[in-house]
């Protein structure tokens, strides 16, 4: 991803990073034995690990059973998805901001997981990565027919992009700052953006994706008939129109979700992007090897087709371990994947 170490990206390299991975959760968090084999190779001081639970006692004691010590749960608030999970991600960063790391001041990163992602690197890897640039946040932008359009203005937009993104500590304490407190019991209010309410687009759709770049960076301006850019503080240049309508940004995790049309206009599409982008290129490698298993997936009520990893052989992991993905999803929950940190952990 050219926008990982491209043009705008702050400061940096360091060797004190220290890295937050704040996993949304439901009441387990399935492979427990490859995140504690991933932990026990980091140094002490270099991470934390929060969790949001929506059934939090669940949570504790399938935690206690598998010997997951590095995560802390933190108290739970609303979710609903695409309603708002944005609440557990403001209430993951509330915690994780109010640690006191050390040395005090150490650059920090912010990782948004899922229960069902893993790492594709070793802590070592991830640390020096995400410490290339310290004071830059990484988004995965979507192309821009998915961006939400103000209703009264065909030249301004909420850019939507992949909830699953990496925050710098001061992007952080602005998405913090700029939403209110999330509560148990509703969903959080998106605030106004440069005077326009949430309603004020069209389509307004999950939260956690079309509000969180904006409520940082504020909106996207252009001319809808040409291709011009915005550029934004640590992020860099983000065009209107992408090329081929791939992503754009600096995508960490691994993630293959694509609109369902039908079986032929998906093959299309799958083929479209194993030639066109890092996301395609990884999952054309997965598919090849005859002794991983990775299909896609059904979600959201047939809307959507996300790729689900069954099982992995040596080549499959290889490809996610020589990857620029440094976490991926879906891993199946009730699967088991041998040889895993063996490949993936591998310095």
């Amino acid at each position: 991803w050219r926008q990982c170490s491209g043009e705008g990206r702050f400061g940096g390299p360091v060797d004190d990073l220290h890295v937050h991975f704040l996993v949304m959760a439901l009441d387990d968090l399935p492979h427990a034995d490859i995140w504690n084999a991933f932990f026990a190779g980091a140094p002490s001081g270099s991470h934390s690990a929060w969790v949001h639970c929506a059934s939090p006692e669940r949570c504790e004691e399938n935690f206690a059973k598998s010997g997951l010590t590095a995560f802390t749960i933190v108290p739970t608030v609303f979710s609903e998805w695409c309603t708002d999970l944005l609440s557990p991600m403001l209430q993951l960063l509330r915690c994780a901001l109010a640690q006191q790391v050390f040395p005090p001041g150490a650059p920090a990163k912010f990782v948004f997981i899922s229960d069902l992602t893993l790492p594709l690197k070793p802590m070592s890897v991830i640390r020096a990565e995400l410490g290339e640039h310290p004071f830059a946040s990484d988004f995965c932008i979507y192309p821009s027919q998915w961006w939400l359009p103000l209703k009264t203005d065909n030249t301004t937009w909420r850019i939507s992009a992949s909830q699953w993104s990496v925050l710098a500590r001061a992007d952080a304490e602005t998405l913090v700052k700029v939403f209110p407190q999330p509560s148990p019991d509703n969903a959080v209010q998106v605030p106004k953006v440069e005077g326009a309410s949430w309603s004020d687009f069209v389509a307004p759709f999950c939260i956690d994706e079309g509000a969180v770049f904006s409520a940082i960076f504020g909106l996207f301006h252009a001319d809808k008939t040409a291709n011009t850019a915005n550029s934004y503080p640590g992020v860099g240049q983000v065009l209107f129109n992408s090329i081929d309508g791939i992503e754009q940004g600096c995508c960490r995790t691994w993630a293959m979700q694509l609109g369902h049309v039908s079986p032929e206009v998906d093959a299309q599409i799958v083929a479209h992007w194993e030639h066109n982008s890092q996301l395609g290129f990884v999952l054309k490698d997965l598919l090849a090897d005859n002794q991983s298993d990775v299909r896609p997936s059904m979600v959201h009520g047939g809307g959507d087709m996300l790729y689900v990893i069954n099982k992995l052989g040596p080549a499959g992991l290889r490809a996610l371990r020589q990857s620029s993905f440094l976490v991926g999803r879906k891993f199946a929950a009730n699967s088991s994947f041998p040889g895993f940190a063996e490949i993936i952990f591998a310095e």
